[in-house]
């Protein structure tokens, strides 16, 4: 009976991690010339869930791409320099990418506001010393 009651007092707020919906999530892109362990280390730390991703030359990569510049209000000239609407000059560019990327990615779905976007935070070239408190705000 005191268990009941006292789940029934209890008034989570609608928001959990990240002061973002319960199912958002800081995704860090990355190509293998960058160094982020202390970029992750610092997410960690500040207590921002996070995951990161390894952009290779390859169809999943450049989907995930697409799919970013299509649905998360992303310019392709914030990710490169001289674009080109190509999937093979995409895989062939990936280390001219400005990256570490941060994206704070949200799940997308019927029940979610109707002007949710897949992506609400873009930050290419992230130096977590200069802009973190974006992230954390």
């Amino acid at each position: 009976m005191k268990i009941e009651y006292l789940l029934q007092s209890i008034s989570l707020p609608k928001h959990y991690y990240n002061d973002f919906s319960c199912s958002s999530v800081i995704e860090v892109l990355y190509t293998e010339k960058d160094d982020v362990s202390d970029l992750m280390k610092w997410l960690h730390d500040n207590h921002l869930l996070h995951r990161k991703m390894l952009l290779k030359p390859e169809e999943e990569t450049v989907n995930f791409l697409r799919r970013l510049l299509k649905d998360g209000n992303v310019v392709a000239e914030d990710l490169w320099k001289d674009f080109q609407n190509d999937d093979e000059w995409i895989k062939n560019n990936l280390l001219n990418l400005k990256t570490p990327i941060i994206c704070r990615i949200n799940d997308i779905s019927i029940y979610g506001p109707k002007d949710a976007k897949m992506c609400d935070l873009f930050i290419s070239d992230f130096d977590f010393n200069e802009q973190g408190a974006r992230l954390i705000e």
